[in-house]
């Protein structure tokens, strides 16, 4: 039933009062209805909120991870040039290290030759003061000669009459013989 004038409520007292109970029954419902969705918009707001809320935590760690992939990207070429030159200088300790070997092996043959040119010239000086020495008992003639093999200057298998080899300090340089045709006035030069 339509209620469209006052009359109608006059008329029909009955009817208007099922379509008042009606349409209060109606907004009661609509009403109850409305709190809930009011309650459960301001859920929906707080659940936004929060998401919001979250949203920003998640940026705001999203940014610090980055910062720190970041971080740990240049921590790694770091370390990474590190490493290289490590390895560069461990290179060049280990090729140092073997010339070190290489020389303390030539230092080790160096006194070992050392050694043993002192032991030979204490022996060769102890042969000569000997020498002198015993030299007066070969003076005289009737002693005769001494054999050359008793000699302690020699060693076995050397000749004391072996003529000796003659030193050459430096190669010889060829002689200039002086041009036929004096044309050339560099070459006929003399010796001045």
């Amino acid at each position: 039933m339509n209620v469209d004038s006052a009359w109608t409520l006059w008329l029909h007292p009955f009817r208007s009062w099922r379509e008042l109970s009606r349409l209060r029954g109606e907004c009661d419902s609509l009403r109850s209805r409305a709190d809930r969705l009011e309650k459960r918009l301001d859920a929906e707001e707080s659940a936004l909120a929060e998401s919001r809320r979250m949203q920003n935590q998640l940026e705001q760690l999203r940014t610090r991870l980055e910062e720190d992939i970041d971080e740990q990207r240049r921590v790694n070429t770091e370390q990474s040039k590190r490493l290289t030159e490590w390895e560069a200088a461990s290179a060049e300790m280990e090729r140092v290290a073997s010339q070190l070997e290489k020389m303390v092996s030539l230092r080790e043959k160096m006194q070992h030759m050392r050694s043993e040119y002192e032991e030979r010239i204490a022996r060769l000086e102890r042969q000569l003061w000997s020498s002198r020495r015993n030299g007066l008992q070969y003076a005289r003639c009737e002693d005769g000669i001494p054999d050359p093999s008793e000699s302690e200057l020699l060693e076995p298998g050397e000749s004391p009459f072996a003529p000796p080899l003659p030193i050459r300090m430096a190669p010889d340089r060829p002689k200039i013989t002086p041009a036929s045709d004096d044309t050339d006035w560099l070459l006929s030069l003399g010796d001045l």
